[in-house]
């Protein structure tokens, strides 16, 4: 009776070239390797600072506990000693 159903299907169109040469862009870097820089903003010797241990003078104290920690009184942020700062891992890892 009627006409078969592979022939009433009518093909999908295939992609304008815009589209394809986005999709080939896409694959391509836009920049070469030694182009790209990761730029720090952050101040390098106040980094080293924190890494180097302290030297002879008032300790921060630990704001969970009150125990002395290894960075010096005026560090920024909230210093933790070694036990709350392994606690505090324990805690966020065991948090799911």
């Amino acid at each position: 009776m009627g006409e078969p159903a592979a022939d009433r299907r009518q093909p999908s169109p295939s992609p304008q070239p815009s589209q394809q040469s986005s999709r080939q862009q896409s694959r391509e870097p836009s920049q070469q390797p030694e182009d790209r820089v990761c730029e720090v903003s952050a101040d390098p010797g106040q980094a080293l600072r924190g890494l180097r241990p302290g030297g002879a003078g008032e300790r921060a104290a630990c704001v969970l506990c009150g125990e002395p920690t290894e960075y010096p009184a005026d560090a920024p942020g909230s210093p933790l000693c070694p036990v709350c700062a392994w606690q505090q891992a324990q805690r966020a890892a065991c948090s799911g």
